[in-house]
């Protein structure tokens, strides 16, 4: 089972726009089904402003509040992604008149990421893009920021196990 499939990432960017005077944030994410919705709020505190870092965030994407537990994935409304094609079945059918011989050109590249998420700028015209209003509220105490940032850790550990299952599901 160590040697499962992965299955194929998405690579979504994020446009977040503050209701405060901060410029908008653009982000590249590049496993949205493991990433939830507090990691993210995580990931946008570390590009704030200090003034605005300890501020309650509420994410809005298409006129609805972003659950903290919920992957990006889902959130968004992402399409699922193709499942991993077997290389095992397509070895086999080599010659013959199996799947393999269906499909044509090159098959796509898919690199692991070298990177989770992150910032970027260098973001492809053809690339779908997600605009997330992030409405910034009072600020959170150091006990409440630190609540924040645990169960976005286990949420995020959690959601990983559950990637992981369907992994070997697919295997």
């Amino acid at each position: 089972m160590s040697n499962a499939p992965a299955l194929p990432e998405q690579l979504i960017y994020l446009i977040i726009r503050f209701t405060a005077s901060v410029p908008d944030l653009p982000l590249s994410i590049h496993t949205p089904r493991t990433i939830a919705t507090l990691s993210l709020k995580q990931l946008i505190r570390q590009h704030l402003p200090s003034e605005h870092a300890s501020a309650r965030l509420r994410l809005i994407y298409a006129g609805k509040v972003l659950a903290d537990t919920e992957p990006l994935s889902k959130s968004l409304r992402l399409p699922p992604p193709p499942p991993p094609r077997n290389t095992k079945n397509s070895d086999a059918a080599g010659s013959g008149s199996g799947e393999a011989s269906k499909s044509k050109g090159k098959q796509p590249l898919r690199e692991t990421p070298a990177v989770e998420y992150g910032t970027t700028t260098d973001i492809p015209p053809s690339a779908k893009k997600y605009y997330i209003h992030c409405s910034l509220g009072d600020a959170l105490s150091g006990p409440e920021l630190a609540s924040e940032a645990t169960l976005a850790q286990n949420t995020e550990i959690a959601l990983k196990s559950h990637y992981k299952s369907l992994v070997y599901a697919y295997a």
